[in-house]
């Protein structure tokens, strides 16, 4: 997992549904969703769960997290939102900014709406460079 040199993003978690890693600098966290369904909801909460557990392990404190969903087909349907607005406090709370990545405006209303549910403060674009330069 990661690079031998050091030089560069070193993975801290994969699955089919995402890749998790920690930018050579060590503040910045990157979480890249595949353009993989989930094929449940028990995939979902298995996937992000342990991706909570990454973070709890490496520590927040000091990081900015980046999250890239541009790849997957959008889905809103109550049993998922649901899923999500469970998980998201645990996914997003004590990284210093979060950015997330979208592909469109159905995208960026979804975050928006979650972060209305949270109260987690995120920024979201379609701009990768932009989000990198907040």
């Amino acid at each position: 997992m990661g690079r031998p040199d050091d030089t560069g993003p070193r993975v801290l978690y994969e699955d089919p549904y995402v890749t998790v890693y920690l930018e050579a600098d060590e503040q910045l966290v990157v979480l890249v969703r595949t353009s993989r369904q989930f094929a449940s909801i028990a995939a979902l909460q298995d996937c992000y769960r342990a991706v909570i557990q990454v973070y709890d392990r490496l520590g927040r404190l000091g990081r900015n997290l980046l999250v890239d969903s541009r790849a997957p087909t959008g889905r809103n349907d109550p049993e998922y939102e649901r899923a999500m607005f469970a998980l998201l406090p645990a996914l997003d709370r004590g990284f210093g900014r979060i950015g997330v990545l979208v592909q469109t405006a159905v995208g960026k209303l979804q975050f928006r709406r979650w972060q209305g549910v949270d109260g987690i403060e995120r920024i979201v674009s379609s701009d990768e460079a932009q989000l990198r330069d907040q």
